[in-house]
């Protein structure tokens, strides 16, 4: 009869030490900063009668930023994508209201009025579809810090760090892309493969991260905006044993930060 508490207490224990393990990940600031904007949208005593089906896809998203299995890379592209989710739920709200209004109105001031507003949701919609498209052209891709985008090495000549002539390209997607954009940052980074020393290969992988800011800043991007370092052969994203291993180390890397 004694034996009878003893088990069950260490069943409770065993059984909170799994709880334990099986909690989600701290939330970030980013994942707090959109639970908020979804809440606000969601206790706004006009815009959370609208657009249900828009605000439902709004809060799936923001619930996928809680898969506890879910990688950083994933994680931050979960953000990203619930962040465009709940602009689109707020800005079709908009649009249902405006509309409803429209329909209550008869006069042609409260007419043009609501045109306006809708031709700015109309616009916020288009800001929204040219981000995504914008990102796909340069194949950027999620990580930790924000959406990923690697510069390879034919940018720059065996040795080099001059951009090339044919390698504008590749650069003026990424200028686009800040021109567009004014609030996001730039964080830029120079790699190599480990062929030759490794004092060289850092000063190298410096030169060239400071030649693609150089360039942007050059086409109007602030200094202000963009962070430079040279890592050398210290991050590969491949082995230094075969050609192309050595090809894909040789890169710069831009992440973009907002």
């Amino acid at each position: 009869m004694n034996n009878f508490p003893r088990y069950t207490i260490l069943g409770a224990l065993v059984i909170g030490l799994f709880s334990a393990c099986a909690s989600p990940p701290e939330a970030t600031d980013r994942q707090i900063e959109l639970r908020n904007k979804l809440a606000a949208l969601q206790n706004d005593p006009v815009l959370s009668r609208y657009s249900p089906q828009a605000r439902a896809e709004a809060e799936s998203a923001v619930a996928r930023m809680d898969q506890p299995q879910a990688s950083l890379q994933d994680r931050t592209h979960n953000e990203f994508i619930a962040y465009h989710k709940i602009e689109i739920a707020e800005v079709k709200a908009r649009e249902a209201h405006l509309l409803e209004r429209q329909n209550a109105m008869s006069d042609d001031t409260a007419a043009a009025r609501l045109a306006s507003r809708t031709a700015e949701a109309d616009d916020a919609n288009r800001r929204a579809a040219a981000l995504k498209a914008e990102l796909a052209a340069m194949n950027a891709k999620p990580s930790p810090r924000g959406m990923l985008v690697t510069l390879g090495d034919v940018l720059f000549s065996t040795g080099q760090y001059n951009i090339s002539p044919n390698a504008d390209a590749n650069l003026d997607k990424l200028f686009s892309f800040l021109d567009s954009n004014p609030e996001s940052r730039l964080a830029i980074e120079g790699h190599t493969d480990n062929v030759g020393a490794s004092e060289a290969n850092l000063a190298l992988s410096q030169s060239r991260a400071f030649a693609v800011s150089s360039y942007l800043e050059g086409k109007g991007i602030s200094r202000k905006r963009m962070t430079v370092q040279g890592l050398g052969e210290t991050a590969p994203v491949a082995g230094n044993d075969s050609a192309a291993g050595r090809q894909l180390n040789r890169r710069v890397e831009a992440t973009i930060l907002d």
